[in-house]
């Protein structure tokens, strides 16, 4: 039911059990109800065929069988939101988050030189003391060994971005929000459609632009600064509905055990 809290996730067998899931991934199925997937839902409660199950997905996507949530009916999978889902979230942008960092930084490395100020220390004896260092050249070539890590660190987690919320946009997937949550959290959710697509689409120019040296340092830099700062404002978001179903799990403790 949509409106029971749960921690723990429930495999469509029925058998209970841990089972960790890719916060990007279930991020996907997170984002339905913002992108219309009701009506789907609605096609599937008036009966017919359930469709096949699609094959699991090489990087563990949505469509793996084995993750939790409601079975496939009508095209439409459900996912209950809780804690550990938002947590797997996060730790995927937090990789997301430090593997941009490592491609930032390989691409702005540039020879440095030290300013200095003088200071008397004693009669006739001054010393230079560092203050500050200014660049003296070009950017250094980034290594295209570097390139190639921090870029295929980011591509698995970008492409499970984007395929998750191609399928939340296309309706084919759903969200149950627990208690009272749903008119607090959807719009965060709906807002992160789009800051995905944008992720998608700043990465898509990166492959480009790190197809082969020699590379464009600059423009490299400002297409990871913005991935880097989509990133970091979704996950501040993410914070905010942690903290949103924290305080809905413990109300839902509070509330007298029903005879």
């Amino acid at each position: 039911m949509a409106n029971r809290w749960n921690l723990e996730e429930h495999s469509h067998t029925g058998k209970r059990g841990r089972q960790l899931v890719s916060g990007l991934t279930v991020f996907g199925m997170m984002l339905s109800v913002a992108a219309g997937s009701q009506a789907l839902a609605d096609d599937a409660a008036q009966g017919g065929a359930p469709p096949a199950q699609s094959a699991p997905s090489p990087a563990g996507g949505a469509n793996a069988p084995d993750q939790p949530g409601a079975a496939l009916q009508g095209g439409v999978r459900t996912i209950e939101l809780n804690l550990e889902v938002i947590r797997d979230f996060g730790l995927d942008l937090k990789k997301l988050l430090r593997a941009s960092t490592d491609l930032y930084d390989e691409v702005t490395i540039q020879p440095v030189s030290l300013v200095t100020q003088p200071e008397i220390i004693g009669p006739g004896t001054i010393i230079y003391i560092p203050v500050a260092t200014q660049p003296t050249g070009a950017y250094v070539p980034p290594r295209q060994k570097r390139v190639d890590l921090a870029m295929g660190a980011m591509r698995p987690l970008v492409a499970l971005m984007k395929q998750d919320a191609d399928l939340a946009v296309a309706g084919q997937l759903q969200v149950e929000y627990p208690g009272d949550t749903k008119e607090e959290l959807q719009p965060i959710l709906k807002a992160w459609v789009g800051d995905m697509q944008d992720i998608s689409n700043h990465f898509a120019k990166l492959e480009s632009l790190t197809t082969a040296p020699p590379y464009d340092n600059a423009a490299i830099a400002t297409e990871v600064g913005s991935l880097h700062d989509e990133t970091k404002q979704i996950d501040k978001s993410r914070r905010k509905v942690f903290k949103v179903l924290q305080k809905e799990g413990k109300r839902q403790q509070k509330k007298p055990a029903s005879k």
